[in-house]
C-alpha cells in the first residue's frame, strides 16, 4: 500500500511517517516545510514531495503520479491562540486546504483517508485525558 502524509515533515507526521516505513508500507510525505523539517523525513530526496495543500493541482498530481492508496492528513495550522488571532490564515489551511486533499482523492478515485486532529479543536478544561464525553 502507498500512503500519503500531508504534513509529513512535521513532528507527528514524520513519526507516522517513520512508523509506516518500519511496519513495509510505501509511505511519502507532502508538506511545505512551514513548520515541518525536511531532516524529520527519511530518505528525504525520495519519499519528500515539497507543496502545499493549498494547491489542489499539485495534490492530484502527487496522488496519480505517486500512485497512492491511502492518505493521512496532518497538515494543518493548530495554535489556539494564533487562530484567534489569524482567524482566515486557519480556515484557508484547515477548511480549504482539508476540502483540497479530500477534493484532490475524490478526483483520484483514493477513498482511504485518516484524518489526525488536536484536542485543543476539542474543549477547553483541566481535565486530562479527554474522552469522549468532554465538550
Amino acid at each position: 500500500m502507498r500512503i500519503l502524509c500531508t504534513g509529513g515533515a512535521g513532528y507527528v507526521g514524520s513519526a507516522c511517517l517513520r512508523y509506516l516505513l518500519r511496519q513495509g508500507y510505501e509511505a511519502f510525505a507532502f508538506d511545505n516545510l512551514s513548520e515541518g523539517n525536511a531532516a524529520a523525513v527519511p530518505d528525504s530526496d525520495n519519499r519528500l514531495i515539497v507543496g502545499d495543500i493549498l494547491n489542489k493541482r499539485h495534490l492530484i498530481d502527487t496522488l496519480d503520479s505517486y500512485k497512492i492508496d491511502a492518505v493521512m492528513h496532518f497538515a494543518a495550522v493548530a495554535s489556539v491562540p494564533d487562530s484567534i488571532a489569524m482567524p482566515a490564515q486557519y480556515w484557508e489551511v484547515n477548511v480549504v486546504g482539508t476540502k483540497n486533499v479530500l477534493d484532490a482523492m475524490i478526483e483520484c478515485g483514493i477513498k482511504n483517508i485518516v484524518f489526525s486532529s488536536t484536542a485543543a479543536t476539542y474543549a477547553f478544561t483541566d481535565k486530562m485525558p479527554l474522552d469522549e464525553a468532554d465538550h
